[in-house]
């Protein structure tokens, strides 16, 4: 773990870098850091990575780079753990036609 955060990773005016998010995402063995989460999705045989913001009710926002993509889903199915499941294939039926 990383014994002081880099100068250009700290927030000003609540902003963050990018790059700091996959820097602390790195290290963290859960693949959770700064309310991110990151993760693999198959397409076309490969596993190509992603990061995505998680919120309640099924809200994501999905960063796919390999891809060049962005993907984000909005739900209202609050409290309901059954969610995470339905929006996980819902990114997986987006991701699958994608042409690089």
């Amino acid at each position: 773990m990383p014994s002081e955060t880099p100068r250009h990773c700290r927030p000003s005016a609540s902003l963050i870098s990018l790059g700091c998010f996959s820097q602390d995402l790195r290290w963290r063995s859960s693949g959770y850091g700064y309310q991110w989460w990151t993760g693999t999705v198959d397409w076309e045989g490969k596993k190509l990575a992603w990061s995505a913001g998680f919120g309640n009710g099924g809200q994501r926002l999905f960063v796919v780079p390999e891809l060049d993509l962005t993907v984000v889903i909005t739900a209202g199915a609050y409290n309901d753990p059954q969610i995470g499941r339905t929006v996980t294939e819902i990114f997986r039926q987006i991701v699958a036609p994608v042409r690089s």
